[in-house]
């Protein structure tokens, strides 16, 4: 049995033409979670960090950013 990962937000970033893993998968994962947002980079492969680093640089601080004010957030992480 597959828990849902709840309580907390998740970002996934997926590269559409990863060789490895089939971009189906990226929204069966996030299907798993209660607060999930997806991102797909079209030109992107399963190294999408190298070949998309300002567009993937720009989701993770935007997501990040997000989850400053909430409870348990990133003001928790840093204390």
């Amino acid at each position: 049995k597959i828990a849902i990962v709840g309580g907390v937000a998740t970002a996934i970033l997926w590269g559409e033409r990863d060789a490895f893993l089939e971009t189906g998968l990226a929204a069966a994962s996030a299907a798993y979670c209660e607060d999930a947002t997806l991102r797909t980079f079209p030109r992107a492969t399963h190294w999408m960090q190298h070949e998309e680093a300002d567009a993937v640089n720009a989701e993770l601080l935007a997501f990040l950013r997000a989850g400053e004010g909430e409870n348990g957030g990133l003001r928790a992480a840093r204390s």
